[in-house]
């Protein structure tokens, strides 16, 4: 029980930063992997970004692109397993398409960053 509610809370200190240009038709989101271990957040937005799934080692960070009037979730996995391939699967926050991205399919996970 201990190791989940740390878990819990390690994805708590995920920090997200959204900026959005001066007119801009895009809004640039920020992951920064602040947890002590990698984590793989996963994205399914509307209409569908090009990016939905990636891996984030301790400390790094990664930047990506929504449409202006898109919608969608941000999640964070964890104890994920992927094959050069990209093929696995993740023991937290899975999405369930056997691979890194998730393509579209979401997580059973209860916590999620909800944007536009």
């Amino acid at each position: 029980m201990k190791h989940k509610q740390t878990l819990f809370q390690s994805f708590l200190l995920f920090c997200f930063f959204f900026s959005n240009g001066n007119g801009a038709s895009q809004t640039t989101i920020t992951v920064v992997n602040d947890c002590g271990f990698t984590v793989w957040p996963a994205i399914s937005g509307s209409p569908d970004l090009d990016i939905t799934g990636f891996e984030l080692t301790e400390g790094s960070s990664r930047s990506f692109q929504t449409p202006a009037n898109g919608t969608g979730r941000l999640w964070g996995r964890t104890g994920c397993s992927f094959n050069g391939s990209g093929h696995g699967s993740c023991k937290i926050g899975d999405c369930g398409s056997g691979q890194m991205e998730c393509n579209g399919m979401m997580s059973v996970s209860m916590m999620a960053i909800i944007y536009p």
